[in-house]
C-alpha cells in the first residue's frame, strides 16, 4: 500500500510539473515525517509538494468508519499559488513497515550469500572485469545513476522478464559481449562458452583460448575432447562450488536425491528445503544466469551489425537524428537525455548464431551442462518472442493509421497517397522483421531445441522445456496456443517425476488463469480458452487421475485445473460417472491438503443447482429489500438452509455409495467439508448460522443427488448423521479454542480484565464477539439438544456428535430462569443415554458432559448433581448384583469340576448364556464408573444410606478387591490344572471362552476405577503436603499442619493402595509356562497380565519410589519401595510378546497398537517418573524397541530416550548397555541348529538358508540400534559433561564383555572368543572415545593385552574366524594390528600383559557380582518361561570407575538400590 500510494503522489507530481524543466523539478517523497505534516524541503523548493493526513479533523465515529482509509491533503506550491487536493489512501503504517524490513532482510540475505559464493569459488585472479562469472556475482553491486548502465528496452509492456536490481550491471556485461560480436565473432563466443563452463562447475583450467581455437574450425571429435575434459574437471569441483546445476535447489540437493529418484522414479520437493546460505546463493545465481541470457538476446536483437536504430526525442520540434547528431545535440543543450533510441531492423542472425553455439552442448552426456545450454538458449528464445510482441503491438498501430489514413477528408490525393503507401511499405517491413525473428523461434529453439530436450533423461530439463513452452504460449497464444503444441503438456502428465507433471498441468492452468485475470480487470485478452477444448478432453482422464495423484502438489494442480474446465463449460457433455466420483470425493479425502479440498468443495457446488438458484433468485430480491434488514435476514437463512441441504445430501450420497453398511461409513470425513465451508467467505454462514442447521435436523429431508434425485434410504439415513456432525465438528471449531484458552468459570472476569486495560482492547473486542457467538450457540443447543437425544436414542453414530455438545455450553446460559426446565431435560436425557450406551466414545462424551455440567460455576449445578447422585446408586446396584453372581458362577464351577465331563456338558449349558450376560453388564457398569472416575472426583457422589459420604466408594472398592482376589485365585487354580487337562475339559473351556473373556474384561475396568479412585484420594494429599517445606518440618510444624487430615483417612489411602498392589501381584501370577496350553486360558492370562502392566506402571508413577526420602511421613509410608515383583512381572509379560506382537519391521498396525501403547507407554511413564532410583535393566528392556518395532514404538522410545537423558544421562548408558547385552545373548541363544541328517532334503537345507539369513538380518538390527543409542549421546560432542568418564567405561565395560565366557556361576559356559563379535556393536560408541587421545592409547593397550591373553589360551584354535575378523576390525579402530599379534610367539606372563590386567581389575571391582551376571544373565533367566513370579532386582554397586592412569572422575560412583 505504501508503495502504490508513493508511486500515485509522483505521477500526480509529474502531472502538474509537466511544463518545467528537469533541472528545477524536485519529486515529493512520502516517508514517516511527511505523514505528520508539511514536508520539510517544502520552504526551500521552488516548487513542492507537502502532505498532511486529515484524520484529526474528523469525529472519532468518522475516524471509525474510515479506519486504514485516511484522508491526505496533497498540496502542491508554484510561484506563490497553492493548490490542495485530497487523496484517499489505503494505508497501513505497521504492515508496511514489517513488510519493507521482511523485504530488506530477504535482501541482505541473498547479496550476502553472493558474496560468501563468489569468495568461495572464484579464484584470485578472477575479477569482474576479466571473468563474466564475477561480474555476475557481483552484480548487486550497480551504480543507478551511470548512464552506461542504463537498460535499453523497446517496450516495457512486451517483456515477460522482469526487471531486478541485477538488470543494470547485466545490461551493460551484454553490451560488452555483442560488442565484442561485432567486432571478433569467435572471442565473443568462446567467452560465452567459458562463461558456460565455469558456471557448472569447471575451472580456469578448462577455459577456451579464443587466440588458440576457432569454433568455426573444430570436429565432433575435439568439441567431445573439450567436453570430456570439462567433465573430468567438474568431479574435482566441491559439491557446494557448483554454481548452476540442473535441480534448481542446487548441486547439494541434488547429490541427496538422485540415487532416491532415479531408483524409484520419485522427486522431492525443493519449495520446502531450509534456505541454507550455500543453496540461497545457488538459487539466486541461477536468477542471474537466465536473466543474463534473456538481456543478452535483446541486446543482440537490438545493436547487432545488421541492426538499426532512430533516435526519438522529447521534445516535438527535434525531428529525427542520427545517434552521432543526437549525441551533439545533447552536448549542446546540456541536457541528460534527449531522447530514447528505437530499432528499426533487427540483428536476427546474430541470436541465430548464438542459439547455434551454444546448441552444440545440448546433447551432451553430462546433465548440468545440458542444462545450462538449454536454459541459455530458451531465454534468448524467451527475447525473441518478446521482441516479435512489441513488432506485433507496432504493427496494430501502423495498420490503424493505415486506416485512418484511408479514410481521412480535406487533404489532397497526392498526400493521402503519398501518407498510405509510407504507411503500408512500412506495415511490410514490420510483418518482415516478425517472420525472420519467428523463424528463429520455430527453428533452432522449437524444433532443434525443444523436440529434443522435452523427453530428456533428466527430469528438471524436461520441467524447465514445459516451463518455457508454457511462457512462449502465454506471449504468442496466436502461434503456440495450438493442438499442435497444446499435445506436449498432455503427453507428459504421465510422467514418473513430480515436477514434470506440475509443470504439464500448469502449462494448462495458466492460460485459464490470465485469462480470468484480463476479465476480472475488465481489459482485454489475446487469450482464446475455447483453443484448449480439444486437447482438455484428450486428455481429461488423465487430468482426472492427476487428482488422486501420489504427491499433493500435483493433486492441487490438477483440481485447479477440472475447476477451471467446469466453469468454462468443458465439462458439460462429459457422463463418465467415475470421473465425477473421483474429482468429487477428494473434498472428503483425508490424505491430501486443506486447498485441495477447498477446491474439491468448490467443483462440488459448481454441479449443485442450490448455489446457483439462490444467488440469482436473490439478487434481485436483495435490491427491493435493501431497508428491509429483517427480510434480508430470512432470505440468507433460506439460501443457507438450502445450500446445507444439499451439500449434506450429497456428502450422504458420497459416504454411502456402494456396499457400504451405514454402521461402517466414515462419518468424521464430514468435517473436512466444515473446514472448507469456514476458509470460504462466501459460504462460511452456511455452517455458522446455527437455527439453520438444527431446523434442516429436525426436518429430516429426503436426500437427493446433484442431479436431484431420490439417494436411497441408505443415503437418508446417513444425511440425518451428516447433519449432527456437521453441526458438532462447526461448534467446536467455533468455540473450542475459546474453551480451551480460558476456562470457563474464568470467562466473565478475564472479560473485564481485557477491557480495563487500553493495550488489549483489540484483543477485547474479539474475546467479545467469540463470546457473543458461543452466547448463541449455546441458548440454540440447550434448546434444541434434549429433544434431539431422545429423537436420535437409537443411533449410536448420532449420538457421539450430539453428546459432544454440552462441553461446549456457556456456563451463564444456564442461570436464566426459562432455561431450567431445558437443562434439567438435558442432563437427565444424558444420564439415561449413560445407564444404556456401551459405545466407548458415547460414554466418553457424556461424562465429560456431565462433568462439565455439574461445575460450581453455574446455580443449575446443584440439581445435576442430585441427577448424578441417583446413576450412580444404579450403577453400585447392578455392580453388586453382578460381583455377587459372579462369585456364585465360581463355586458352580468347583462343582461342576468334580463332576463327569458329560454331566457338565448337559448341565453347563443351559445356564452359561445368562451367566455370560450378568458378567457383561458387570464389564458396562465397572467401564461406566471408569469413564467418570477419570474426569471428576466421585467420594461424594455415593448416595449411600450411611451418614458418611466416603463409606460408599470404600464399600464399593472392598467388594470389587474381595471379588477379584477370588476370581484370580481360581484362575490360577485353573491354569495349574491345565496341564493335564484332557481333550474333553478342553472342549469344556471352549464352552467358557466368552466367559473367561468377558470376566476378564470386568477385571481390567475395575482395576482402572481402582486405580482413578486412589489417584483421587492422593490429590488432596499431595497438594496439602506440597505446602509443606522441610523448614516446617524441622521446627515440628508438621502436627499442627496436618490437622484436617485425620489418621482414618491416611489408613484409608494406604489400603487402597494396598489392595491394589495385591491385585497386581494377582494379575502377574496368571502367566502361562506352556506354550501349548489352551487358547481360550492363553487369552484369559493375556488379557489379565496386560491390564496388570499398565495398572502397575501408573501405580509406580503416582507413588514414586524416591517417596521414600520425603520429609512427610505420609509419603514415606505411600511410596513403593518393593517394587521388584511388579517390575518382573510388566517385563517378563512384555517379553514375551516381543516377537509375535511388538517386533514388527513394517508399520505398526490395529492388531500391533494394542500393546504398543498401553505397554510400551505405560512402561515409559514409570520409568520417567522413577528414574534417578529407576531400574536399569527395565529400561533397557523399554530402549530394545528403538528400532524393529514399526515407527509408533520407534517414536514412544526416542522420546523416553530423550526424557532420561535430560535426568541421569549416566544412567541411560548403563541402560543402552544393559539392553545391548541382553539382546545379543538372545541372539546367540537364537542361532540355528545344524540339521542332525547326514542328507538333509532341499526343504530343510532351504529352512536352514533361511534361518540363517534372518539371524544376520538380526545381528545388523542390533548394530542399527547400537548406532542409534550412541547419536542419542550428543551431536558432534557429548551433550552432557558427565558421559565423557561415563563413556571410558562403558567401552572398556564391553571389551571385557567380549573376551569374557564366563556365565553367572563363574564357569564357562560359551565357546571362547564366541561373544568377540559384540565387539561390532561396540564400535559404535569408539568415536567418542578417539576424541580422547590419552584415553585412545590406554585402549590399545588394553586391546594388545586381551589379544595375546586369548592367544595363550589352549582353545585359541577353535574360535571362529568370524569371531577374530570381528575383533581385528574393532581394533584397527585405535590402531591394533592383531593379525601380527596372532601370529607372534609371544608369552602371556609378559610385564605388559600383567601391568594391564592389574589395571583393568581395578576398572572391574571385584566386590561384587560382574556386569555381565547381573544383567546378561539374570535377564536371560527372566525371559525363561517359568510359573512362579520371581522379583526383578536392581544391580548393586554397579560402577564405571576411572582408570587410576588417566585421573579420570567415576562415572557411577554413587551407590543405587
Amino acid at each position: 500500500y505504501y508503495e502504490d500510494a508513493k508511486d500515485s503522489l509522483e505521477n500526480e507530481e509529474r502531472k502538474r510539473n509537466a511544463s518545467f524543466s528537469k533541472s528545477s523539478r524536485k519529486r515529493s517523497k512520502l516517508d514517516s515525517s511527511s505523514l505528520n505534516h508539511t514536508s520539510p524541503d517544502s520552504s526551500e523548493a521552488e516548487q513542492s509538494v507537502s502532505i498532511t493526513s486529515d484524520i484529526s479533523e474528523k469525529t472519532p465515529s468518522q475516524q471509525k468508519k474510515t479506519d486504514i482509509l485516511p484522508i491526505f491533503k496533497v498540496s502542491s506550491r508554484n510561484g506563490g499559488k497553492t493548490k490542495t487536493d485530497k487523496i484517499q489512501i489505503k494505508f497501513n503504517v505497521d504492515k508496511i513497515t514489517k513488510k519493507r524490513d521482511v523485504n530488506t532482510n530477504v535482501s541482505k540475505a541473498k547479496y550476502s550469500a553472493l558474496s560468501s559464493l563468489s569468495k568461495k569459488v572464484l579464484c584470485a585472479e578472477e575479477n569482474p572485469e576479466n571473468s563474466l562469472v564475477a561480474s555476475l556475482l557481483s552484480s548487486y553491486r550497480t551504480n543507478q545513476d551511470s548512464d552506461s548502465l542504463q537498460i535499453n528496452q523497446l517496450d516495457a509492456s512486451s517483456n515477460s522478464q522482469p526487471t531486478t536490481v541485477y538488470s543494470s550491471k547485466l545490461t551493460a556485461e551484454a553490451k560488452k559481449i555483442v560488442r565484442l560480436h561485432n567486432e571478433d565473432e569467435n572471442a565473443a563466443q568462446v567467452a560465452l562458452l567459458n562463461f558456460i563452463f565455469r558456471s557448472v562447475g569447471g575451472t580456469v583450467n578448462t577455459f577456451l583460448d579464443a587466440n588458440e581455437i576457432q569454433l568455426e574450425e573444430m570436429d565432433s571429435e575435439q568439441w567431445g575432447n573439450i567436453v570430456t575434459d570439462l567433465a573430468d574437471d567438474m568431479r574435482h569441483t566441491p559439491i557446494d562450488s557448483i554454481l548452476f546445476c540442473a535441480d534448481p535447489a542446487g548441486a547439494l540437493h541434488a547429490s541427496t536425491i538422485y540415487d532416491k529418484a532415479e531408483s524409484d522414479g520419485e522427486c522431492l520437493e525443493t519449495s520446502g528445503l531450509p534456505l541454507t546460505q550455500s543453496s540461497l546463493g545457488v538459487r539466486e545465481y541461477r536468477k542471474i544466469f537466465e536473466e543474463f541470457w534473456y538481456i543478452l538476446g535483446k541486446i543482440a536483437l537490438s545493436e547487432g551489425n545488421m541492426s538499426s536504430n532512430v533516435i526519438t526525442p522529447e521534445d516535438n520540434n527535434i525531428q529525427s537524428l542520427s545517434q552521432n547528431d543526437a549525441q551533439k545535440s545533447k552536448k549542446a543543450k546540456g541536457l541528460t537525455n534527449v531522447g530514447s533510441s528505437t530499432t528499426i531492423r533487427f540483428d536476427a542472425e546474430l541470436v541465430r548464431d548464438l542459439i547455434s553455439r551454444v546448441s552444440d552442448l545440448v546433447s551432451v552426456g553430462q546433465p548440468d551442462i545440458r542444462a545450462a545450454a538449454t536454459t541459455a538458449i530458451l531465454y534468448l528464445g524467451h527475447a525473441v518472442i518478446d521482441t516479435t510482441m512489441h513488432l506485433t503491438g507496432k504493427i496494430d498501430t501502423t495498420s490503424r493509421q493505415l486506416r485512418a489514413a484511408s479514410g481521412a477528408k480535406g487533404s489532397t490525393k497526392k498526400k493521402i497517397g503519398t501518407k498510405v503507401e509510407s504507411l503500408t511499405n512500412q506495415i511490410d517491413f514490420l510483418k518482415r522483421s516478425r517472420a525472420d525473428l519467428e523463424e528463429v523461434i520455430l527453428g533452432p529453439v522449437i524444433k532443434g531445441l525443444f523436440g529434443h530436450r522435452y523427453r530428456d533423461s533428466n527430469w528438471w530439463i524436461r520441467s524447465s522445456c514445459l516451463d518455457a513452452l508454457s511462457r512462449m504460449m502465454l506471449q504468442r497464444p496466436d502461434l503456440f496456443m495450438t493442438d499442435y503444441y497444446l499435445k506436449y503438456f498432455g503427453w507428459m502428465l504421465s510422467d514418473k517425476v513430480e515436477c514434470v507433471r506440475i509443470s504439464s498441468l500448469n502449462g494448462l492452468l495458466k492460460p485459464f488463469e490470465v485469462a480470468e485475470k484480463y476479465s476480472a480487470s475488465s481489459s482485454g485478452s489475446s487469450i482464446d480458452i475455447s483453443l484448449l477444448e480439444h486437447v482438455s478432453t484428450k486428455f481429461l482422464s488423465r487430468i482426472a487421475d492427476c487428482v488422486i495423484d501420489t504427491t499433493i502438489p500435483v493433486q492441487e494442480k490438477a483440481m485447479k485445473l477440472m475447476l477451471y474446465l467446469l466453469r468454462n463449460g468443458f465439462l458439460d457433455e462429459i457422463e463418465d460417472e467415475k470421473m465425477w466420483n473421483q474429482v468429487n470425493l477428494r473434498a472428503l479425502a483425508s490424505d491430501t491438503s486443506q486447498e485441495m479440498r477447498i477446491d474439491a468443495l468448490y467443483f462440488i457446488m459448481e454441479q449443485l443447482e442450490a448455489f446457483d438458484e439462490c444467488a440469482e433468485s436473490d439478487e434481485g430480491i436483495k435490491y427491493k429489500n435493501k431497508r428491509n434488514t429483517s427480510s434480508n435476514q430470512d432470505l440468507d437463512d433460506r439460501r443457507s438452509a438450502l445450500q446445507l441441504d444439499a451439500l449434506a445430501s450429497w456428502a450422504s450420497h458420497a459416504l454411502t455409495d456402494g456396499p457400504i453398511p451405514v454402521e461402517e461409513i466414515k462419518i468424521e470425513l464430514v468435517d473436512h467439508l466444515v473446514v472448507s465451508l469456514r476458509q470460504m467467505p462466501n459460504h462460511k454462514s452456511i455452517v455458522t448460522r446455527w437455527s439453520v442447521i438444527l431446523k434442516a435436523i429436525n426436518e429430516d429431508n429426503i436426500a437427493t443427488t446433484s442431479q436431484g434425485k431420490f439417494a436411497g434410504d441408505k443415503a437418508d439415513l446417513a444425511k440425518q448423521r451428516v447433519l449432527v456432525q456437521m453441526l458438532s465438528c462447526a461448534a467446536r471449531l467455533e468455540v473450542g479454542p475459546l474453551i480451551n484458552s480460558i476456562k470457563l468459570e474464568n470467562l466473565e472476569q478475564e472479560i473485564k480484565e481485557c477491557m480495563a486495560k487500553d493495550k488489549h482492547v483489540k484483543g477485547t473486542k474479539k474475546l467479545i464477539s467469540s463470546s457473543t457467538v458461543h452466547e448463541s450457540l449455546s441458548i440454540a443447543l440447550v434448546q434444541a439438544l434434549p429433544l434431539l437425544l431422545i429423537k436420535f436414542k437409537s443411533d449410536y453414530i448420532i449420538l457421539r456428535s450430539l453428546t459432544s455438545l454440552p462441553q461446549y455450553f456457556i456456563p451463564s446460559v444456564f442461570s436464566l430462569l426459562q432455561r431450567k426446565t431445558d437443562f434439567i431435560s438435558l442432563f437427565k436425557n444424558l444420564s439415561d443415554i449413560f445407564l444404556e450406551s456401551s459405545d466407548d466414545i458415547v460414554l466418553y462424551n457424556v461424562s465429560l458432559s456431565i462433568s462439565t455440567l455439574c461445575s460450581n460455576t453455574h446455580i443449575r449445578a446443584p440439581d445435576a448433581k442430585a441427577v448424578l447422585n441417583k446413576t450412580i446408586a444404579k450403577i453400585c446396584s447392578k455392580i453388586k448384583d453382578g460381583l455377587e453372581k459372579l462369585v456364585e458362577s465360581l463355586k458352580s464351577d468347583d462343582v461342576n469340576s468334580s463332576q463327569s465331563n458329560s454331566s457338565v456338558h448337559s448341565s453347563v449349558t443351559g445356564s452359561r448364556n445368562e451367566e455370560n450376560d450378568s458378567n457383561h453388564v458387570l464389564y458396562l457398569n465397572y467401564k461406566r464408573l471408569r469413564f467418570l472416575a477419570k474426569r471428576m472426583d466421585l467420594t461424594h457422589h455415593f448416595p449411600f444410606d450411611s451418614d458418611d459420604c466416603e463409606h460408599g466408594l470404600e464399600q464399593i472398592c472392598n467388594i470389587t478387591y474381595t471379588t477379584f482376589t477370588k476370581v484370580l485365585k481360581a484362575g490360577m487354580d485353573k491354569i495349574s490344572k491345565s496341564e493335564g487337562m484332557t481333550e474333553d475339559k478342553i472342549d469344556l473351556c471352549e464352552i467358557n471362552s466368552f466367559h473367561c473373556s468377558a470376566v476378564a474384561f470386568t477385571i481390567h475396568e475395575g482395576l482402572l476405577f481402582m486405580l482413578c479412585t486412589v489417584a483421587w484420594k492422593l490429590c488432596p494429599i499431595l497438594k496439602h503436603e506440597a505446602l509443606l517445606t522441610k523448614e516446617d518440618d524441622d521446627h515440628g510444624d508438621r502436627d499442627s499442619t496436618r490437622h484436617n487430615h485425620s489418621d482414618s483417612k491416611d489408613e484409608s489411602i494406604i489400603k487402597f493402595r494396598n489392595n491394589l498392589l495385591s491385585l497386581l501381584e494377582l494379575c502377574f501370577a496368571q502367566y502361562i509356562e506352556d506354550e501349548e496350553s489352551d487358547q481360550n486360558m492363553k487369552c484369559w492370562s493375556d488379557s489379565i497380565q496386560k491390564s496388570g502392566a499398565i495398572c502397575a506402571s501408573d501405580m509406580r508413577s503416582l507413588f514414586p519410589r524416591e517417596w521414600e526420602n520425603a520429609s512427610s511421613p505420609l509419603l514415606r509410608k505411600l511410596a513403593i519401595t518393593d517394587d521388584a515383583r511388579l517390575i518382573g512381572g510388566c517385563v517378563r509379560f512384555f517379553r514375551s510378546k516381543e516377537q509375535d506382537r511388538l517386533r514388527r519391521v513394517n508399520k505398526f498396525d490395529d492388531s500391533q497398537g494394542d500393546l504398543v501403547k498401553p505397554l510400551l507407554l505405560s512402561l515409559g511413564r514409570s520409568l520417567v517418573t522413577n528414574w534417578k532410583v529407576g531400574n536399569r535393566r527395565e529400561a533397557g528392556v523399554a530402549l530394545a524397541h528403538m528400532t524393529g518395532s514399526g515407527p509408533g514404538a520407534s517414536q514412544i522410545v526416542t522420546s523416553l530416550s530423550r526424557l532420561l537423558k535430560k535426568m541421569e544421562p549416566v544412567r541411560l548408558l548403563e541402560a543402552q548397555m544393559a539392553s545391548l547385552r541382553q539382546s545379543y545373548e538372545d541372539w546367540l541363544d537364537n542361532e540355528p541348529e545344524d540339521i542332525d541328517s547326514i542328507n538333509p532334503t532341499d526343504k530343510e537345507m532351504e529352512l536352514l538358508d533361511e534361518a540363517e539369513k534372518e539371524h544376520v538380518i538380526q545381528f545388523h538390527h542390533l548394530e542399527q540400534r547400537a548406532f542409534k543409542f550412541s547419536m542419542s549421546l550428543g551431536v558432534n560432542k557429548l551433550s552432557d559433561k558427565k558421559l565423557a568418564p561415563a563413556i571410558v567405561g562403558f567401552i572398556r565395560e564391553g571389551i571385557r564383555y567380549s573376551f569374557s565366557s564366563c556365565g553367572e556361576s563363574g564357569e564357562d559356559d560359551v565357546i571362547l572368543g564366541s561373544r568377540l563379535s559384540f565387539l561390532n556393536i561396540m564400535s559404535k560408541y569408539v568415536h567418542w572415545v578417539k576424541k580422547l587421545k590419552v584415553q585412545e592409547d590406554i585402549f590399545s593397550e588394553i586391546l594388545k593385552a586381551k589379544s595375546e591373553e586369548l592367544k595363550s589360551n589352549d582353545e585359541f584354535e577353535e574360535v571362529h574366524s568370524d569371531d577374530l575378523e570381528a575383533l581385528a576390525e574393532f581394533a584397527s579402530l585405535f590402531k591394533v594390528d592383531t593379525t601380527r599379534i596372532f601370529h607372534e610367539n609371544t608369552s602371556p606372563e609378559s610385564s605388559l600383559d600383567q601391568n594391564i590386567e592389574t589395571s583393568d581389575h581395578q576398572t572391574i571391582q571385584s566386590d561384587h557380582k560382574p556386569y555381565s551376571q547381573s544383567i546378561g544373565s539374570a535377564l536371560s533367566h527372566l525371559s525363561s518361561v517359568r510359573g512362579d513370579l520371581s522379583p526383578l532386582y536392581e544391580e548393586k554397586n554397579l560402577s564405571y570407575d576411572r582408570d587410576s592412569n588417566n585421573s579420570l572422575e567415576s562415572s557411577l560412583s554413587q551407590k543405587r538400590p
